[in-house]
């Protein structure tokens, strides 16, 4: 919960990591960010352009190449690559970097119907190495704790690297900041949020769980109550 930007790319020139992650980091250092450097040059073997345009193209030395930073109250934004080239977090390269077999997860999901009334399904997602690869090379980073202000500073250092060092990058912005460059609207869907995170959490504190209800029933139950009440 909470205004998150979710991004994917590849860099263009794997020689000019050192002058990107520089670059970066004086950025984050006039405005007081701490930040982290990983790998600093790519591998002699792999320099020039990023070679493969497709997500199918998953081999990588499982080491991550650049840097990160995190203004006060803000996940980390990555600035990171592997080896291949693509865009990677060292969250996603934990959780889907060691792709070995295909396999199947349910994912369970729920709507209104046209009388009101909540329908759950369950869907089956097949994880091939194709939806692993796409999970691995997509970045996401909460901001809504960070403010409007540093989240508008935020897009605007992925929108000068994005210009100057990457290729192929894709943003989507949930305060729709990237899209519109509209500061009212950034503003608005931040306090919208806002009053959606402090409900929530009054909710959470005033309602009592039930007996033998796991947390997750628990959380939904929540959810839904809130819906109704909108």
């Amino acid at each position: 919960m909470g205004i998150s930007i979710h991004y994917s790319g590849r860099i263009a020139n794997k020689q000019k990591l050192p002058q990107l992650i520089e670059e970066v980091h004086e950025i984050a250092t006039v405005h007081g960010w701490k930040s982290h450097i990983y790998e600093n040059e790519f591998p002699a073997s792999t320099e020039g352009v990023a070679q493969s345009d497709t997500l199918n193209n998953s081999e990588h030395d499982g080491l991550l190449y650049g840097i990160d930073f995190s203004p006060e109250g803000s996940e980390p934004v990555s600035i990171c690559f592997l080896s291949n080239g693509r865009m990677c977090t060292i969250m996603q390269l934990a959780c889907w970097g060691d792709f070995k077999t295909e396999s199947v997860i349910a994912i369970q999901s729920e709507e209104l119907d046209a009388e009101g009334n909540w329908i759950s399904s369950t869907d089956s997602l097949k994880l091939d190495d194709t939806e692993y690869n796409r999970l691995l090379y997509m970045c996401s980073t909460k901001t809504q704790y960070a403010g409007h202000d540093a989240h508008e500073l935020i897009i605007g250092v992925l929108r000068y690297i994005s210009k100057t060092y990457l290729e192929d990058f894709k943003l989507i912005d949930e305060a729709e900041f990237w899209e519109t460059g509209n500061k009212r609207i950034l503003m608005d869907n931040f306090t919208r949020n806002g009053l959606l995170i402090k409900s929530f959490s009054k909710k959470l504190q005033s309602t009592e769980r039930m007996p033998e209800e796991d947390l997750d029933s628990f959380i939904r139950r929540i959810v839904r109550g809130l819906k109704k009440e909108e």
